[in-house]
């Protein structure tokens, strides 16, 4: 089969401490995976180092054309969110305006186009980072925690969105987040990091676990009883 991202005993050290030690990692094209810790166990690394941002030893194929969300709305304060979402677009005028509204009308801000984050609820410029990594077409996307900062409501909501936007281009997306329940309502796959490495894997669960809905089942209580044991 051949992977969107594999690694080959990719190591990460900093200050002479292995933060991440010999992960071994393969994800399929347009496979949404999902990569659970605690805090401090080397997720965020983990993502900086699939992006290139990092050195590191051991081996990473990954795609050049890489969008990357953080958990912090990373948004220009200066620019409206129709100016976000076509940030570093270089195609020619007529093709970049019809991706740019196409972008916001994904993420449902068509009437918020003139706005700037200013006047935005941090919701709303979530979805213009996420729009804006989605409007340069990666093969793969890169998500740090991007609803940590949201609360509760705002969070569903946006989980809700992302699912829909993943099913509208398939783009291979590796999540890391530290709440269970967001894995398992987004992901086809779960991996669970612990200690600077990879550990158990759970897919079994797909696809009668996809959606916020499912949360309420008891096959989705099992499998978060099962992976917070692994945890």
């Amino acid at each position: 089969m051949t992977h969107c991202i594999e690694t080959r005993h990719l190591t990460v050290r900093r200050g002479g401490r292995k933060v991440l030690s010999d992960i071994h990692l393969q994800v399929s094209p347009g496979e949404f995976v999902a990569i659970v810790g605690k805090s401090g166990v080397g997720k965020s690394t983990l993502l900086h180092a699939l992006a290139g941002h990092l050195p590191y030893s051991g081996e990473i194929n990954i795609p050049k054309k890489i969008g990357m969300v953080f958990q912090q709305f990373a948004v220009f304060p200066w620019l409206t969110a129709k100016e976000n979402i076509g940030f570093g677009l270089t195609m020619e005028s007529k093709g970049k305006i019809e991706l740019i509204d196409e972008s916001l009308r994904l993420a449902g801000l068509e009437d918020k186009a003139q706005k700037y984050p200013a006047a935005l609820s941090g919701g709303q410029q979530q979805r213009i980072a996420i729009a804006r990594a989605i409007a340069h077409r990666p093969d793969v996307l890169l998500m740090d925690e991007p609803f940590g900062s949201l609360d509760a409501y705002t969070r569903e909501q946006m989980q809700a969105w992302l699912l829909d936007v993943w099913r509208a281009h398939k783009t291979t997306v590796v999540l890391v987040t530290h709440d269970i329940e967001e894995a398992l309502v987004l992901a086809d796959r779960v991996i669970v990091l612990t200690d600077g490495k990879l550990g158990d894997e759970f897919d079994e669960f797909r696809p009668s676990l996809h959606g916020i809905d499912a949360k309420f089942s008891y096959q989705f209580l099992q499998m978060r009883q099962k992976i917070t044991e692994s945890l």
